[in-house]
């Protein structure tokens, strides 16, 4: 049996390694490996930091990227330095064109981001997915004590940079071989933006962790065309 390409996988903003468990479960038969974040520079691109992400690629060896939200913009950048077999993006955007008007609104990443402390941003979220885990039936259902830790990570440095510098970027997916699995409920990149896409009915945000089966069969039967 032919060895099968491994798939880096990237992660999305306020989260880690914990999104990707089920899927990878799945996908037990690939060679996975998730790219965790590293710092970001101060002032950095979103492009350069890519670019830095990517150097701990094993380009030796065909491999895939998959990237959920952030992660997605990332793979796109990423693909600027390297030649994957193929890009898998999960609730993720192809191109500014597929994000929300507030998405790409830069003055307030200029004038007030900046002047935020970070451990104000770091309270923002950690409080936020608090209480959403206790209110909100779709967190609810996923907040364990996995999610708990993860959440409890942000140190706010981060997370920060990215909404100082994601309204700043022009990237657009050019490679051809692509697979977008998208929640037509997602409300982060909301699906009336998106083109081209492979729809999850119902699907939120979230659905690299409430889909995760559906996905990991849509990723195993895109790569297996392909190969």
């Amino acid at each position: 049996m032919d060895k099968k390409p491994k798939i880096y996988l990237v992660p999305g903003l306020l989260t880690n390694e914990t999104i990707y468990r089920g899927v990878r479960k799945e996908l037990e038969n690939f060679d996975t490996e998730v790219l965790e974040f590293i710092p970001a520079l101060k002032n950095e691109s979103i492009s350069d930091y890519a670019k830095r992400l990517s150097e701990r690629i094993d380009t030796s060896t065909p491999f895939y990227l998959m990237g959920t939200s952030f992660g997605g913009i990332l793979c796109i950048e990423m693909t600027k330095f390297l030649e994957p077999e193929g890009v898998i993006l999960v609730s993720s955007a192809k191109s500014r064109d597929e994000l929300s008007t507030f998405m790409k609104q830069e003055l307030a990443s200029k004038a007030l981001i900046p002047a935020i402390p970070h451990w104000a941003i770091k309270n923002f979220f950690t409080r936020g997915f608090q209480v959403g885990g206790r209110f909100v039936p779709r967190m609810k259902s996923i907040y364990n004590e996995d999610i708990k830790t993860m959440i409890n990570s942000i140190d706010g440095h981060f997370e920060k940079w990215v909404i100082h510098q994601f309204p700043r970027w022009r990237g657009e997916l050019t490679h051809e071989n692509y697979l977008h699995i998208h929640g037509d409920k997602d409300r982060v990149f909301p699906f009336k933006y998106v083109k081209d896409a492979d729809v999850i009915p119902g699907g939120s945000h979230s659905i690299i962790i409430h889909n995760y089966k559906e996905i990991a069969d849509m990723v195993k039967d895109f790569i297996e065309d392909k190969s």
